[in-house]
């Protein structure tokens, strides 16, 4: 992958999502989107599936094997990264409210 691509994809701040029903649910996907004059870039991880489209200049990019891996480490770090921050919050939230103080 060319690196100003690699830099372009790894500056645009992910997404995440929950499909639980729970009340504190966790992030369980992380995704990347931009769209502009010379690029598409559609990138998701979720259940551990890494969905990818990028689009150059009007052309389809084609990653290789080692690609899929770099972003897959990068969206997965960035999905833990963001569990570990919802769980502080939560429990947060429970001292608080634990406390009478929310």
């Amino acid at each position: 992958m060319q690196k100003d691509l690699l830099k372009l994809i790894t500056s645009i701040k992910p997404e995440f999502d929950s499909d639980s029903n729970f009340n504190n649910p966790l992030p369980n996907s992380a995704s990347i989107y931009l769209k502009d004059e010379k690029h598409l870039i559609d990138i998701t991880l979720a259940d551990n599936v890494l969905e990818v489209r990028i689009n150059l200049k009007g052309r389809d990019y084609n990653i290789g094997g080692k690609d899929v891996q770099v972003l897959y480490n990068h969206l997965n770090e960035c999905l833990r990264h963001q569990i570990e921050l919802t769980k502080e919050y939560y429990l947060e939230d429970l001292y608080y409210r634990q406390r009478g103080l929310i």
